[in-house]
């Protein structure tokens, strides 16, 4: 399971975080503007990857259901 988010800008830092709103992943300097996460270690629940680009940040939610 992955997530991938194609931007026409360049992205910076995706942060993903728990329903709980703690950090569970951190990536930063990626400087592409296509990302993709291996999301596969995660537990079934809710998340929010907070995606960080020049143009602001961008919120997106991700169900991961096993």
């Amino acid at each position: 399971m992955s997530l991938e988010y194609n931007s026409n800008d360049l992205i910076s830092e995706v942060t993903v975080r728990n329903y709980a709103g703690q950090i569970i992943s951190l990536h930063k300097n990626i400087h592409q503007n296509k990302l993709e996460l291996d999301l596969s270690n995660l537990a079934e629940g809710i998340y929010l990857a907070e995606i960080k680009t020049s143009q602001g940040i961008y919120a997106r939610k991700i169900s991961v259901v096993k």
